[in-house]
This record gives C-alpha cells, sequence and structure tokens, in this order.
C-alpha cells in the first residue's frame, strides 16, 4: 500500500462525495483528469452529476470548487482553513497528481462513498483541517 497522506484520502473522498463541481487543473494533467472522470463514473454509476474539469495552464496548482467554495487545493500557497490542502512543492504537481488518481480509484473500486468502512484512514471521524496541516 503507497504511503498517502491523510489529506490525499479526504480530498479523494470530497471528489467521490461530490455532485457537480468544476476540477481545475494544470493543462498537464488534462487529458488524466478526464479519464479519472470516466474511470469514478464506470465505477460509481450513481455519480450522475461529473465535474467539470478545466485548464489552468502553465500553474502549478490544482483545485476543486462546489458551490460552496474551493473544497481541496493541491499548491505551494496555504489556503482557506475550509479547504483541504496538499502541500506541494514547486515544480511537483503531476507526482501530486498520479496519487490522487491512485486514491481515488482505489476508494471508488472499493465502494466508496456507498460502502461502511472502506474510505481509507480518518474517514470514519470528522475531518479536522487543522489537526492535519500541524502534522504535515
Amino acid at each position: 500500500m503507497s504511503d498517502w497522506n491523510p489529506s490525499m484520502y479526504e480530498s479523494a473522498r470530497r471528489l467521490l462525495r461530490s455532485t457537480g463541481g468544476v476540477l481545475n487543473v494544470p493543462s498537464s494533467c488534462i487529458d488524466s483528469a478526464k479519464l479519472l472522470i470516466l474511470s469514478i463514473s464506470d465505477e460509481v454509476p450513481s455519480m450522475i452529476l461529473e465535474p467539470e474539469i478545466h485548464s489552468l495552464g502553465d500553474k502549478e496548482e490544482l483545485f476543486f470548487e462546489t458551490n460552496s467554495g474551493v473544497s481541496f487545493s493541491f499548491s505551494t500557497l496555504e489556503p482557506r482553513m475550509e479547504t483541504c490542502w496538499v502541500k506541494s512543492e514547486d515544480g511537483g504537481i503531476e507526482g501530486i497528481w498520479e496519487n490522487f488518481c491512485e486514491v481515488t480509484l482505489k476508494l471508488a473500486r472499493a465502494g466508496y462513498p456507498g460502502c461502511v468502512g472502506c474510505g481509507g484512514p480518518g474517514s470514519d471521524e470528522e475531518w479536522d483541517e487543522v489537526s492535519a496541516r500541524l502534522a504535515s
């Protein structure tokens, strides 16, 4: 099993629980983002409203927006506390994106969100972003 941090799992869970939204990714990740959403649709047919995918061009960040705001962010800059943050290093967004795709598909194949106990580490507790940021 890969050693993904808890914020990566929480970001994947947030995407899998979403209905719609906008997944903003660097242009280098557009094709794999489309493939990820297609794969999620295959694994979780109940996900009716797939997120839109928008390109951020050459920006080295990635974030998912819903009507409530930014749900999760992979970036070097710390977002608001309501946002689940996976801290990235300059020039390293593609590696984080690949890990995110792996953990998201792992959870989808396990039946998340329609299962009990299959959401990975921390899925049975309320998410604590403050503690997650202190631990990283």
